[in-house]
């Protein structure tokens, strides 16, 4: 399994020419930033408007953060760990906040296991609910993956409309070290999500009631796209694997650009365009090229606008 978040950095070498990119330092540095006098941080997570921790500091009580503490004992000291639960709700951890319409969060893992081959475990399914706008999960930017040699995996989920929509893989092998690294059915398969679930259900089991061996759990899960790549290693990192991260897409209110434009509560400020959400009816909002920053706080987009 390979986890992919590193951003390697390569030195632009321009021979005989310096150019002073006043510009795009300007834009870069105008970042996510929260309203004047409100919490930007809840431990490592920037939390920048429409979200916020306080009362006072976010657009609606969807957007509320509530940076809680947990207690670690991975030490020999006691350690308070801020933890950011969206909307309250301690179903839903969030580890990333994007402008760009988009929340990162940790999702479980689905298993179905025998022990010795022959004691059937209860197995744990996965639910997660989003049953409020402005969310829903990404069906472009996470994958249904599913782990085992006799496994099958079904994840279901219902939109707005309470229309319900199901999708799933098989994986199948003779044993963990005949599996390939590809994921394609021998070992690991993988399947695509629906789009504008506002909830989903991921569920795991034997598809013949076959062991194999040491083998004694097969998994199932939603993942961000690139972050999971299958290998022979999979099967037995996977027992150490309780979460993995997953996409939501959110959004500002419920109508589209065309209407909330005119609207006194329009969310985009200066320098910032609108884009309309696929298979929803909300919008969310992007500096224009040229500018950074956040284009949801008062004081709108920074920089100078143009090409740099």
């Amino acid at each position: 399994m390979a986890l992919h978040g590193m951003l390697i950095l390569r030195p632009l070498r321009l021979a005989g020419t310096i150019f002073v990119l006043a510009t795009l330092a300007t834009a870069t540095a105008a970042a996510a930033q929260a309203l004047p006098g409100c919490p930007d941080y809840c431990g490592d997570l920037k939390v920048p408007y429409p979200f916020g921790t306080v009362e006072g500091c976010y657009l609606g009580e969807n957007f509320f953060i509530n940076c809680a503490t947990s207690t670690s004992t991975t030490t020999s000291n006691f350690t308070q760990i801020p933890i950011a639960y969206l909307m309250g709700s301690e179903d839903i951890v969030i580890t990333n906040i994007s402008l760009d319409g988009e929340l990162q969060t940790m999702q479980s893992v689905s298993h179905d296991c025998y022990y010795n081959n022959l004691q059937h475990i209860s197995p744990y399914s996965v639910s997660y609910p989003l049953q409020v706008s402005p969310f829903t999960i990404s069906d472009t930017r996470n994958k249904l993956v599913s782990i085992g040699c006799d496994t099958f995996a079904i994840l279901e989920g219902y939109r707005q409309d309470e229309e319900r929509y199901e999708s799933g893989c098989l994986s199948l092998c003779r044993r963990p070290d005949s599996v390939t690294e590809s994921c394609s059915g021998i070992g690991c398969c993988t399947a695509s999500i629906p789009s504008g679930l506002k909830n989903l259900t991921v569920t795991v089991s034997k598809y013949k009631n076959d062991s194999y061996g040491d083998l004694r759990c097969s998994y199932a899960f939603i993942v961000e796209e690139n972050y999971f790549k299958f290998t022979n290693a999979s099967f037995l990192e996977m027992a150490n694997t309780p979460q993995l991260p997953m996409v939501i897409n959110w959004e500002i209110g419920d109508q589209p650009c065309a209407a909330a434009e005119k609207s006194h509560n329009f969310s985009c400020k200066a320098n910032s365009k609108c884009i309309n959400r696929t298979n929803s009816s909300g919008y969310f909002c992007m500096c224009l090229p040229g500018y950074g920053g956040n284009p949801y706080h008062p004081d709108g987009c920074q920089g100078n606008h143009g090409p740099v």
